[in-house]
């Protein structure tokens, strides 16, 4: 039986674990289907296409130590698929799977990055989104860098993004090998790490990513120069940067991101946006590089964008979280609606003029009112306090504790006018002040008084004795 019970409790042990990580299970669910679907993908694919053909020519130059069919494509891909092949042998089937095992590898380092701190639902949100993008995933079954260039950059991410100082180096060669996999990418990534160096106010941030990315880059530079004599980023008819911005990228903007695009400038709206300084580095993100690509003279393409992807969803995702914990208008209408006709906010404490004035109480209420101040000063007054701070009780209305002091010298002393009664920082309804400044002149310019004890008949009073001490005849000790 003992047996039995200590099974039933380790079940439950196991149902709790996995309900305390079902977002992450959920993720891991998602990832594993969206590898199989890959798989199946890309299994009839027998030829790359020209520019993958091109990464694969370049791999087999190098590992043959001849010269570069084109030397200005970025190499980080080309010397990856040189070191497999220089332990497998040329093999084509193994490399058609390493673009998208970059990929896959983004959108599970991504997923990392945001659940630390904007919570599971939220990183699944803005990974689904990425990883089923039709750009993303088109481009990442083809031999073509956008999958590793964006396993890089968003790794650079991570490390920047956390508050271990070892790891910022790491983001740093996490931006050198950015560069490497796709020249144009290190924009992206050099914007990441200042961003994240300003809302965070610490440079070393920045000076510590810098020794990290300074030596992969000159690397680069240098092993690229010693094997071409010169160092090329792109075709002299790409390099072109028109002050115009084309429109290319707004105008193509749902085919490329789908109808989530419409939600961004949505998240641009809500003050929370500006508020979570997290939230900084996803929107320079996505403004400078839609500035970038768009600011291109000539050559404008759809995959272009796959790089700041998780930016544009980021924010969309964001304009959803805040749609959702912010109170529907009619709400706020109605709450608006109730304050305005309970309370009266004064805009500034004391002047009379600002505020609006509110239809004075009933007798009933008005002597009410009375009875509770008057008690409350009275009682206060008994025991020697003048700077008590208690709870007030207007009829069925509970008031913060205050001082009876500032309660007094904050009503404004008018004979004809219904104005609010100011009670340290809470505004009550109008009432007549005429019917409650007897309680002012009695209080606040005179020092405390006590309600004599009164003269009964069988009843006397022993000098000496506290006047509250009061002795019955016949009853001496």
């Amino acid at each position: 039986m003992w047996q039995a019970l200590h099974d039933l409790s380790d079940s439950r042990n196991f149902v709790n674990a996995l309900m305390a990580h079902k977002i992450d299970l959920a993720f891991g669910a998602f990832m594993l289907i969206l590898t199989l679907h890959y798989v199946i993908y890309i299994l009839p694919i027998q030829v790359p296409i020209w520019d993958g053909a091109v990464y694969l020519e370049n791999a087999k130059n190098w590992l043959e130590g001849e010269p570069l069919y084109r030397a200005f494509r970025p190499q980080l891909f080309s010397w990856i698929i040189s070191g497999i092949w220089s332990i497998t042998g040329e093999n084509w089937l193994i490399i058609k799977y390493l673009q998208v095992s970059f990929t896959l590898g983004a959108g599970i380092v991504l997923y990392l990055t945001l659940r630390k701190y904007k919570g599971g639902l939220f990183a699944i949100g803005v990974v689904s989104l990425t990883m089923l993008n039709a750009q993303v995933f088109y481009f990442s079954v083809q031999m073509l860098t956008e999958g590793i260039s964006l396993f890089f950059l968003v790794l650079a991410l991570y490390f920047l993004k956390g508050k271990n100082a070892k790891h910022w180096p790491l983001g740093g060669v996490s931006i050198g090998l950015t560069f490497a996999s796709r020249y144009p990418i290190i924009l992206q990534a050099l914007v990441i790490m200042v961003v994240e160096s300003l809302i965070r106010s610490n440079p070393r941030i920045f000076m510590r990513a810098m020794i990290g990315a300074i030596p992969v880059i000159s690397i680069v530079v240098l092993v690229l120069f010693l094997k071409t004599g010169t160092f090329e980023v792109a075709l002299e008819q790409d390099t072109g940067v028109s002050v115009l911005l084309s429109p290319f990228y707004i105008m193509r903007a749902i085919p490329i991101w789908s109808f989530a695009i419409l939600l961004v400038p949505v998240a641009f709206l809500f003050r929370k946006t500006y508020t979570d300084k997290y939230n900084y580095t996803f929107i320079a993100w996505f403004l400078v590089s839609l500035v970038f690509w768009s600011a291109n003279a000539s050559n404008h393409q759809e995959r272009f964008a796959i790089q700041y992807a998780p930016a544009v969803y980021f924010l969309a995702i964001l304009a959803v979280e805040n749609i959702v914990k912010s109170k529907p208008i009619f709400q706020r209408a109605r709450e608006h609606k109730t304050l305005q006709t309970g309370l009266e906010i004064s805009s500034s404490p004391g002047s009379a003029r600002s505020q609006t004035a509110i239809a004075p109480l009933g007798q009933e209420e008005m002597k009410q009112l009375k009875a509770s101040v008057s008690a409350i000063v009275e009682g206060l007054h008994m025991e020697g306090i003048t700077e008590a701070y208690k709870p007030i009780r207007i009829g069925a209305l509970q008031l913060p504790a205050v001082s009876i002091a500032d309660e007094l010298l904050h009503m404004e002393a008018t004979q004809e006018e219904y104005k609010p009664i100011r009670i340290g920082a809470l505004q009550l309804p109008a009432v007549s002040i005429a019917d409650v400044t007897q309680f002012q002149s009695s209080t606040t310019n005179s020092p405390p008084r006590r309600i004599p004890m009164p003269q009964m008949p069988g009843y006397y009073r022993k000098e000496g004795e506290p006047e509250n001490i009061i002795y019955q005849e016949g009853f001496e000790d």
